[in-house]
């Protein structure tokens, strides 16, 4: 068994004992674990995992400074690099979520990361649905040019979309449709797009998930 997983085993099975002993064996494998790496993408989860869980219930101060050292660096991760496409949806930092956002989601996505927000072609029959109602999204002449055209849907996105990604020109047009946020919302939801949001510095995660306002609780003292 490889040293990193037999590592991980052991700070694992002391995720529930606090202070004394377990507090000084922590801190030692935290460090030990703190260059090591692992060879599959179910042991980078479960590093992640103890890792936050030990984030919520740490011992004292000197195992949060390490563990949020630890979560910090983790999207800089060579092995999360490696294992990157597997621990998709994860919501581990560094990784994409792929998501049938809704329609308010979806706005507030492209407000907020427009570079990041991406369709997913390949999700179910989204092309064909995407293609009926393509002629609404687009002005009298592209619309007729549309409904005649043999071409991909992609592909027609692509010629009429100027420097915004498809996934934001589907969802500026539809927000650009007369009617009002209901009627959008409707047929923004029923093409039910999927979306992939791609990781980037200040995207979401549960990795760095923390309330900075929150006072911190020490388990030290628990038996």
């Amino acid at each position: 068994m490889p040293q990193s997983i037999v590592l991980l085993k052991r700070l694992e099975a002391l995720r529930l004992s606090y202070g004394g002993v377990a507090a000084i064996c922590k801190r030692r494998l935290l460090e030990q674990l703190r260059t090591r790496r692992f060879n599959s993408a179910n042991a980078v989860l479960r590093y992640h995992e103890v890792l936050c869980w030990l984030a919520a219930y740490p011992d004292d101060s000197a195992i949060l400074a390490l563990v949020h050292a630890a979560l910090t660096s983790f999207a800089r991760r060579t092995d999360l690099a490696r294992f990157r496409i597997n621990l998709g949806n994860s919501g581990i930092a560094g990784t994409a979520i792929r998501y049938n956002f809704f329609w308010m989601m979806s706005r507030w996505l492209v407000e907020e990361m427009p570079q990041r927000l991406v369709l997913d072609w390949d999700s179910g029959d989204f092309e064909p649905r995407l293609r009926a109602v393509l002629p609404l999204l687009l002005g009298w002449n592209q619309a007729e040019a549309a409904r005649r055209s043999a071409f991909p849907v992609r592909k027609l996105i692509d010629h009429v979309r100027g420097d915004e990604s498809a996934a934001v020109f589907v969802l500026n047009a539809i927000g650009n449709l007369p009617g009002d946020t209901f009627t959008r919302e409707h047929l923004h939801d029923a093409l039910d797009p999927a979306y992939t949001l791609q990781p980037a510095a200040g995207f979401p995660s549960r990795t760095t998930a923390h309330h900075a306002r929150a006072a911190g609780v020490s388990q030290g003292t628990t038996a």
